[in-house]
């Protein structure tokens, strides 16, 4: 991989592959796949999926192909990013980079060109970016999506200096870095074309990102089955007393979000979510005081499926969903008898189209 170190699950301290699908391993394998490769499978290109990928032809040759190390070379150091020309276009239109050849910066350097006005990106938050990617030693672009599909992406599921560029960005943003080869690729990447000691440059366009936390006004606490109480700033959702659950589920919105960007059947969505047992009110999983989770919509159990269809981004959402669309005959990896009713609380942080 050029960009990203390894691959990196988006985390939770409670959640469980389990519990939001019908217990069984097909199941369960395709939403361990949907939390690993998500952010890859989602909008995939060429840097930040694959290895072995090959940029644009250089007008000049490189390097030789059997060396493995810059030291030999003689290099001009890269000081200031005043040294690189960035030229002035549109958010998501890419921009000419333009340079001399063989320069070579010893520490990473930062600078934010268009400075956003959105939430500041907090990892390993899930964001939207175009980025394109060049060698200081050859002048190669030698990755970027700015004419494809926007990547969706953990903000720090990067090699170190990409991830110092996004740190404090706003959503909106547009970042210039050159990074150091202790903070890229210190001992090269033979699929890549870099060598030891070569200096990378990306300009990065932060388009958007998800939610950290519901957008918009209460505009309700629970429904005629249950309401919402707090404990620790944790939504907790109650079944009301003395009411008979329902039979089929019922979605109510509690805070209304976006409503300009909503979920369809195929998307991936990022969430934090808590789990009650209607009749006993015992919290059975959640990600609140945790990370949230990427879950592809069309993989989750039928509640979620009909109730999250069609919800803003932004959104907070009650759940009241019978045992036909959760788990008629319980769950034995966690204990979950069978006929039970289950509340959820969902925040809908983030929509990705999926493909």
């Amino acid at each position: 991989m050029v960009a990203f170190a390894r691959a990196r699950t988006v985390r939770t301290k409670w959640w469980s592959c389990c519990t939001l699908t019908r217990a069984h391993a097909g199941n369960i394998t395709r939403v361990k796949k949907a939390l690993r490769f998500a952010v890859f499978a989602v909008a995939a290109t060429c840097m930040l999926a694959f290895a072995g990928c090959s940029g644009e032809p250089s007008d000049e040759p490189s390097s030789p192909t059997d060396t493995s190390t810059t030291d030999a070379l003689e290099w001009e150091p890269l000081t200031s990013l005043d040294q690189i020309t960035v030229s002035d276009t549109e958010l998501g239109i890419e921009p000419s980079v333009e340079f001399e050849k063989m320069i070579k910066a010893d520490s990473t350097l930062i600078s934010t060109l268009i400075e956003g006005s959105g939430t500041v990106v907090q990892p390993p938050g899930i964001i939207g970016i175009y980025y394109a990617g060049y060698n200081t030693r050859d002048g190669v672009r030698f990755d970027g999506n700015f004419d494809k599909t926007a990547s969706a992406v953990s903000s720090s599921g990067f090699i170190a200096g990409f991830n110092k560029a996004l740190d404090g960005q706003k959503i909106g943003s547009r970042v210039l870095v050159a990074i150091a080869s202790e903070d890229g690729y210190a001992s090269g990447n033979a699929d890549a074309g870099i060598l030891a000691g070569d200096t990378l440059v990306f300009v990065i366009d932060i388009i958007d990102g998800q939610y950290y936390e519901p957008v918009g006004t209460l505009v309700a606490e629970g429904n005629e089955y249950a309401t919402v109480t707090f404990d620790n700033g944790v939504p907790i959702p109650q079944a009301l007393p003395d009411i008979a659950a329902p039979a089929d589920t019922v979605s109510t919105v509690l805070i209304p979000g976006d409503v300009t960007r909503t979920v369809a059947e195929s998307d991936y969505v990022v969430v934090n979510y808590v789990e009650v047992n209607y009749a006993t009110g015992e919290v059975l999983s959640g990600t609140y005081g945790g990370d949230s989770v990427m879950i592809k919509l069309a993989s989750m159990i039928p509640g979620w499926r009909n109730g999250l269809l069609g919800q803003a981004m932004g959104s907070r959402l009650l759940l009241v969903v019978p045992p036909a669309d959760a788990y008629p005959d319980g769950d034995s990896s966690r204990e979950l008898p069978a006929g039970q009713t289950l509340l959820y609380v969902v925040d809908v942080l983030y929509v990705v189209a999926s493909g």
